[in-house]
């Protein structure tokens, strides 16, 4: 998938085959033309494990911190915890929030022929079966099918590995077809030159005389002969004799390259549109902006605007978290539900949807693009990057759309329709909201800021939508982890430490709370995160050495230290609010809603990206030194209900 989106992204497919049997040209009966579909591209090398955040869907090995320094962190399916089959039911539930997104199937990355791949493969077919109304179809990867490397089967071409994945499909009714045909649509087929052509035709023979014809869609990633009209037409080569579509990408760089792949392909066949969006690509350092949902929005338009030849799209990707992905994650949540939903819909049936709802979007980057990392280096963006920030909101009816980035506050009277707004970002606190008749009709705030001092680069891009406001977690079963308390409910009092049972899998949200602080030396009182047994993160205002201070602070079985701190006025019997929110690998205080810190990467020590076991935990609050009464306690979370 790596090399995928170096070009910018997409791989296309056609629909309508004209084949000629021979010389003469004898013209072939045609595949029924299918229903406009949309596909997701998906990387079985990050499966949802989904059955305990340390071993599952969060961690593992693909996202150890030591090995990998840029990649997102998708959302556990917590409803395959207690499921009598978590791994099947993980997959389950990742096809349900798919479809919901207005997808028809996932387009699966054949990167090997291994045990941890079928094992993949297998699930998202059983899945898709249980689910229903939802196809699977294999890419065999062509940059990686043959390569030893990975535990794939040994000395075996690159037709038996893909063989071996459409047996074990077998008769299953997820398995992506065409006239009863299996689909096969690799990536990476084009050359510099047209003799690949003549190669791809002796796979599709080696298919056919195996006793499986495939329908055959020959994709890749650059602007290769193949999309002139005389590969296309050569009967020497005969193209068109085993294959129905092909496909290019669509990078949302090079409108050319779409525009050309229009132009040189016949016009009898029908092509797959391609829509991507790359944050960034490790390997070459290679960056394209996504100027929020701009690029990915403008990509949809042209496939919308050429569906006359496009009858099925694929979205590169859902779940490839080193590159792109539009499956939930820590860093944007459910942010692109909405918009995929949307043009998904306008794409199948032709009609803009009618927008029934007020929705309000917010999308940039958690860091500006020349931040320099304070612990691990910096890379050389290769392409333009901008620091942006972008309002988006669907409206039913004309409003003042209003974004504020850090301390600048920008608004935009707007008729109805999608519309938005982008602007330079600014550090600080990234939201958004739309205004009518002087009332707040919908607000969305990002979960993280744009911050400065990144511990290592990190350009993906964050967001946050009013689709899917926080959800607030009921306060019950307290528990003291040191100390004495009583109260219930929002309210404790007491010194110690005490937790509140909202579940130990939590691993996004905020904790809040209203309290007065001691002014007595070496007192404080704080609200705690994340906390397992006797090990937690703490936001804490009060006095140390005389002077009146907020500290963020690790407690690792029970021994404190200070991540970072900073003055902070605490005038006497004034009740202040303090905050502290989790989302993936950032911890952001606040103090009365004013912004004190952004700290990521953070853990035990600084040789790691984070510690995993201190990723996800209880809510609490915690008093030292005196007894101290909290009221309004809040634990919100971030994750939406899957």
């Amino acid at each position: 998938m790596l090399k995928k989106l170096l070009a910018g992204s997409a791989l296309l497919v056609t629909m309508a085959l004209i084949a000629f049997l021979d010389a003469s040209h004898v013209m072939a009966q045609a595949p029924t033309a299918p229903p406009r579909m949309v596909f997701a591209h998906y990387m079985p090398c990050f499966p949802p494990r989904g059955i305990n955040p340390e071993s599952g869907y969060w961690y593992g090995t693909q996202f150890d911190p030591r090995y990998d320094d840029h990649r997102a962190r998708p959302i556990l399916y917590t409803s395959s915890l207690t499921a009598p089959d978590p791994e099947l039911q993980a997959y389950v539930d990742e096809i349900n929030m798919a479809k919901s997104y207005g997808l028809d199937g996932f387009l699966v990355d054949e990167l090997e022929d291994s045990p941890g791949y079928r094992a993949c493969w297998q699930h998202l077919l059983r899945a898709a079966e249980i689910v229903g109304n939802f196809k699977i179809g294999v890419t065999p990867d062509y940059a990686t099918l043959n390569n030893p490397d990975g535990g794939d089967i040994k000395n075996q071409s690159r037709q038996q590995k893909i063989k071996h994945w459409l047996d074990i499909a077998g008769n299953s009714p997820a398995l992506l077809r065409l006239d009863n045909k299996p689909c096969v649509i690799p990536y990476g087929v084009g050359h510099p030159d047209g003799k690949s052509v003549i190669g791809e035709k002796a796979m599709v023979d080696w298919f056919a005389q195996s006793g499986m014809p495939i329908a055959y869609m020959a994709t890749h990633g650059l602007d290769w002969p193949l999309y002139k009209q005389p590969y296309a037409n050569d009967p020497q080569t005969g193209f068109q004799t085993f294959a129905f579509g092909t496909g290019s990408f669509c990078p949302g760089a090079d409108t050319g390259l779409r525009q050309r792949a229009l132009d040189y392909w016949p016009k009898s066949f029908m092509q797959m549109g391609e829509n991507s969006f790359l944050y960034m690509n490790p390997g070459p350092n290679w960056y394209i902006n996504a100027h929020g949902s701009t690029v990915y929005r403008d990509i949809w338009q042209w496939n919308i605007t050429h569906r006359d030849r496009y009858r099925w799209v694929q979205v590169i990707t859902w779940n490839d978290w080193g590159e792109s992905g539009i499956a939930p994650s820590v860093n944007h949540f459910m942010a692109w539900q909405p918009v995929t939903k949307y043009y998904t819909d306008w794409f199948k049936t032709g009609t803009a949807p009618r927008i029934t709802k007020d929705i309000v979007f917010v999308y940039h980057r958690a860091q500006p693009v020349k931040a320099a990392p304070t612990r691990y280096p910096k890379r050389t963006i290769k392409t333009d990057a901008t620091d942006d920030v972008e309002a988006l909101a669907f409206l039913t009816a004309p409003a003042t759309l209003i974004l504020q980035t850090g301390e600048t506050v920008y608004r935009q009277e707007v008729p109805a329709g999608v519309q938005s707004l982008l602007k330079p970002v600014e550090l600080g606190v990234q939201s958004a909201r739309i205004e009518r008749n002087g009332k707040v009709i919908a607000s969305a705030t990002s979960p993280v800021p744009c911050h400065n001092n990144p511990a290592r680069q990190n350009l993906w891009t964050i967001g946050a939508t009013s689709a899917y406001p926080l959800r607030s977690i009921k306060l019950d079963n307290w528990s003291a982890l040191s100390g004495t308390w009583t109260g219930a409910g929002d309210q404790r009092n007491g010194t110690g430490a005490s937790l509140v049972g909202v579940g130990a899998q939590m691993g996004n949200y905020r904790v809040s709370a209203q309290v007065t602080p001691s002014l007595d030396d070496n007192t404080y009182a704080g609200v705690i995160t994340r906390a397992q047994k006797n090990s937690y993160y703490l936001l804490a205002i009060g006095t140390w050495n005389h002077a009146t201070e907020w500290r963020v602070l690790r407690v690792f079985d029970g021994v404190e230290t200070v991540l970072e701190s900073g003055k902070l006025a605490l005038p006497a019997k004034t009740p202040r609010t303090i905050r502290l929110d989790n989302a993936g690998a950032y911890l952001v205080a606040f103090v009365d809603d004013k912004l004190l810190t952004v700290l990521s990467d953070w853990g035990p020590d600084t040789k790691v990206y984070h510690d995993p076991r201190y990723t996800y935990g209880q809510a609490g609050v915690s008093a030292g030194g005196a007894e101290m009464t909290f009221t309004q306690v809040r634990v919100e979370s971030f994750d939406p209900q899957l």
